[in-house]
């Protein structure tokens, strides 16, 4: 069995090069807020490029230590650009469980499973996002 070892607690991806991973952190540290739990690659913005929207936030902590659940959501474009506002999403104070993209009547659709909440969906709009 391979070890493997943790050296920084930075949030990031794992990028597949030829079945060989290599860790990558996000530059921003925004993404930091809460714990990151979901991520879903897609050409959210129609500009032929996939983006990754990151979600996440977790009630699962004691009462002592409170809610991680300061994340709304984020959209990460190639070259690091991360943005959150303008998105027309706002998951703050939710745990988000799952992302899905959904393809309906000619259009793409986000599913966001909030635990504990309603399923919430959303038109994919490329550059206006949602």
């Amino acid at each position: 069995m391979t070890r493997l070892e943790v050296h920084q607690l930075a949030s990031g991806y794992l990028e597949n090069s030829n079945g060989h991973f290599k860790f990558v952190a996000f530059e921003d540290s925004s993404l930091q807020a809460s714990i990151i739990t979901k991520m879903i690659k897609f050409d959210f913005l129609g500009t032929g490029s996939p983006q990754l929207l990151i979600a996440g936030n977790s009630k699962d902590i004691s009462p002592y230590n409170g809610h991680l659940d300061a994340l709304a959501i984020s959209l990460v474009e190639s070259g690091g650009k991360v943005s959150s506002h303008n998105l027309g999403i706002d998951l703050y104070h939710t745990q988000v469980g799952d992302l899905e993209i959904i393809k309906f009547k000619g259009g793409h659709y986000l599913l966001v499973a909030i635990n504990g909440g309603k399923l919430e969906v959303y038109k994919i709009r490329g550059n206006e996002a949602f």
